[in-house]
Protein backbone atom coordinates (compact mmCIF):
# COMPACT_ATOMS: atom_id res chain seq x y z
CA UNK A 1 0.00 0.00 0.00
CA UNK A 2 2.98 2.34 0.25
CA UNK A 3 2.74 2.97 -3.53
CA UNK A 4 -0.79 4.30 -3.07
CA UNK A 5 0.29 6.26 0.00
CA UNK A 6 3.25 7.70 -1.92
CA UNK A 7 0.98 8.92 -4.72
CA UNK A 8 -1.75 10.18 -2.38
CA UNK A 9 0.25 11.63 0.50
CA UNK A 10 3.64 12.17 -1.15
CA UNK A 11 5.46 9.65 1.03
CA UNK A 12 4.53 6.02 1.64
CA UNK A 13 6.44 4.70 4.67
CA UNK A 14 6.74 1.00 5.49
CA UNK A 15 8.03 -0.28 8.85
CA UNK A 16 10.48 -3.17 8.28
CA UNK A 17 11.30 -5.59 11.09
CA UNK A 18 12.09 -9.21 11.86
CA UNK A 19 10.28 -11.54 14.19
CA UNK A 20 12.56 -14.15 15.77
CA UNK A 21 11.98 -17.56 14.24
CA UNK A 22 10.39 -16.27 11.02
CA UNK A 23 12.16 -16.64 7.68
CA UNK A 24 11.07 -13.35 6.08
CA UNK A 25 10.97 -9.84 7.51
CA UNK A 26 7.62 -8.20 8.14
CA UNK A 27 6.46 -4.99 6.51
CA UNK A 28 3.82 -2.86 8.23
CA UNK A 29 2.06 0.07 6.63
CA UNK A 30 2.60 3.30 8.51
CA UNK A 31 0.59 6.41 7.71
CA UNK A 32 2.83 9.41 7.00
CA UNK A 33 1.21 11.47 9.76
CA UNK A 34 2.19 8.83 12.32
CA UNK A 35 5.90 9.52 11.71
CA UNK A 36 7.26 12.69 13.24
CA UNK A 37 10.61 14.34 12.65
CA UNK A 38 11.75 17.73 13.86
CA UNK A 39 11.67 20.16 10.93
CA UNK A 40 15.12 21.56 11.67
CA UNK A 41 16.54 18.04 12.07
CA UNK A 42 14.96 16.88 8.78
CA UNK A 43 15.82 20.00 6.75
CA UNK A 44 18.41 18.21 4.61
CA UNK A 45 16.41 15.00 4.31
CA UNK A 46 18.24 12.81 6.84
CA UNK A 47 17.11 13.48 10.42
CA UNK A 48 18.91 11.87 13.35
CA UNK A 49 15.65 11.28 15.29
CA UNK A 50 12.33 9.77 14.22
CA UNK A 51 9.19 9.24 16.26
CA UNK A 52 6.18 7.05 15.50
CA UNK A 53 2.91 7.51 17.40
CA UNK A 54 0.32 4.75 17.06
CA UNK A 55 -2.80 3.56 18.83
CA UNK A 56 -2.24 0.03 20.14
CA UNK A 57 -4.66 -2.30 21.89
CA UNK A 58 -3.85 -2.42 25.61
CA UNK A 59 -3.91 -6.24 25.81
CA UNK A 60 -1.68 -6.67 22.75
CA UNK A 61 0.83 -4.23 24.22
CA UNK A 62 0.74 -6.03 27.58
CA UNK A 63 1.59 -9.29 25.79
CA UNK A 64 4.54 -7.64 24.05
CA UNK A 65 5.86 -6.07 27.29
CA UNK A 66 4.89 -8.43 30.13
CA UNK A 67 7.22 -6.71 32.63
CA UNK A 68 5.31 -3.44 32.21
CA UNK A 69 1.75 -4.75 32.61
CA UNK A 70 1.00 -2.46 35.56
CA UNK A 71 2.17 0.67 33.71
CA UNK A 72 0.21 -0.32 30.60
CA UNK A 73 -2.93 -0.92 32.66
CA UNK A 74 -2.53 2.52 34.28
CA UNK A 75 -1.88 4.36 30.99
CA UNK A 76 -4.52 6.83 29.87
CA UNK A 77 -6.77 5.83 27.01
CA UNK A 78 -8.36 9.26 26.63
CA UNK A 79 -8.22 9.70 22.86
CA UNK A 80 -9.81 13.15 22.86
CA UNK A 81 -6.70 14.70 24.42
CA UNK A 82 -4.72 13.76 21.34
CA UNK A 83 -7.27 13.58 18.53
CA UNK A 84 -9.88 16.26 18.03
CA UNK A 85 -11.80 14.01 15.67
CA UNK A 86 -13.63 11.11 17.29
CA UNK A 87 -13.19 7.96 15.29
CA UNK A 88 -13.10 4.20 15.60
CA UNK A 89 -10.95 4.04 18.72
CA UNK A 90 -13.66 5.62 20.87
CA UNK A 91 -15.09 2.17 21.62
CA UNK A 92 -11.74 0.39 21.87
CA UNK A 93 -9.34 -0.07 24.76
CA UNK A 94 -6.35 1.48 23.03
CA UNK A 95 -3.49 3.61 24.27
CA UNK A 96 -1.13 5.91 22.43
CA UNK A 97 2.35 4.40 22.07
CA UNK A 98 5.39 6.36 20.96
CA UNK A 99 8.39 4.65 19.38
CA UNK A 100 11.53 6.78 19.12
CA UNK A 101 14.81 6.16 17.30
CA UNK A 102 17.98 8.19 17.67
CA UNK A 103 20.85 7.33 15.34
CA UNK A 104 24.29 7.09 16.90
CA UNK A 105 26.74 9.97 16.46
CA UNK A 106 29.21 7.90 14.42
CA UNK A 107 29.78 4.40 13.08
CA UNK A 108 30.26 1.97 15.93
CA UNK A 109 28.60 4.26 18.48
CA UNK A 110 25.03 3.19 19.20
CA UNK A 111 22.00 5.42 19.32
CA UNK A 112 18.78 4.67 21.23
CA UNK A 113 15.43 2.98 20.63
CA UNK A 114 12.64 3.78 23.09
CA UNK A 115 9.03 2.58 23.40
CA UNK A 116 6.89 4.70 25.72
CA UNK A 117 3.32 5.35 26.81
CA UNK A 118 2.16 8.46 28.64
CA UNK A 119 3.24 7.25 32.07
CA UNK A 120 6.12 4.83 31.49
CA UNK A 121 9.01 3.75 29.30
CA UNK A 122 8.38 0.20 28.09
CA UNK A 123 11.72 -0.35 26.35
CA UNK A 124 14.98 1.58 26.20
CA UNK A 125 17.65 -0.17 24.17
CA UNK A 126 20.76 0.69 22.16
CA UNK A 127 20.17 1.17 18.42
CA UNK A 128 23.33 0.11 16.60
CA UNK A 129 22.05 0.26 13.02
CA UNK A 130 23.04 3.15 10.75
CA UNK A 131 19.44 3.74 9.51
CA UNK A 132 15.87 3.82 10.72
CA UNK A 133 13.77 0.66 10.18
CA UNK A 134 11.63 2.24 7.46
CA UNK A 135 11.45 2.19 3.70
CA UNK A 136 10.06 5.38 2.16
CA UNK A 137 8.46 5.45 -1.27
CA UNK A 138 8.09 9.00 -2.55
CA UNK A 139 6.14 10.07 -5.61
CA UNK A 140 8.44 13.08 -6.06
CA UNK A 141 11.59 13.62 -4.01
CA UNK A 142 11.37 16.78 -1.90
CA UNK A 143 13.47 19.81 -2.67
CA UNK A 144 13.97 20.39 1.03
CA UNK A 145 13.03 18.22 3.98
CA UNK A 146 12.08 14.56 4.19
CA UNK A 147 8.50 14.31 2.93
CA UNK A 148 7.78 13.96 -0.80
CA UNK A 149 5.17 15.73 -2.89
CA UNK A 150 2.10 13.78 -3.97
CA UNK A 151 0.36 13.14 -7.24
CA UNK A 152 -2.72 14.78 -5.70
CA UNK A 153 -0.74 17.97 -5.01
CA UNK A 154 0.69 17.90 -8.54
CA UNK A 155 -2.80 17.57 -10.04
CA UNK A 156 -4.38 20.29 -7.87
CA UNK A 157 -3.67 23.02 -10.44
CA UNK A 158 -5.46 21.04 -13.15
CA UNK A 159 -8.38 20.43 -10.81
CA UNK A 160 -8.58 24.15 -10.06
CA UNK A 161 -8.80 24.92 -13.78
CA UNK A 162 -11.47 22.25 -14.33
CA UNK A 163 -13.49 23.69 -11.45
CA UNK A 164 -13.11 27.20 -12.90
CA UNK A 165 -14.36 26.09 -16.34
CA UNK A 166 -17.32 24.27 -14.76
CA UNK A 167 -18.21 27.35 -12.72
CA UNK A 168 -17.97 29.56 -15.81
CA UNK A 169 -20.28 27.21 -17.74
CA UNK A 170 -22.72 27.14 -14.82
CA UNK A 171 -22.82 30.94 -14.69
CA UNK A 172 -23.28 31.10 -18.48
CA UNK A 173 -26.29 28.77 -18.22
CA UNK A 174 -27.77 31.01 -15.52
CA UNK A 175 -27.36 34.15 -17.60
CA UNK A 176 -28.50 32.65 -20.92
CA UNK A 177 -30.28 29.33 -20.26
CA UNK A 178 -30.89 28.56 -23.90
CA UNK A 179 -28.57 25.59 -24.10
CA UNK A 180 -26.76 27.27 -27.04
CA UNK A 181 -23.38 29.00 -26.91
Amino acid sequence: MSLGDGCTFGTGPVYCYRVPGEKWPRLDRIFPWEILADLADARYGEPRNLYVTRWVDRQVLAEQFPDARAAIAAASSDTMNVDDIPDYEEGQDVILVTLAWHLGPAAGKPGRFVVAVDNATLADEPWDRPRFPFAFLRYVDPIIGRWGDSLAAEMSGYQYEINYVCETLRMAHRVAPTGMF
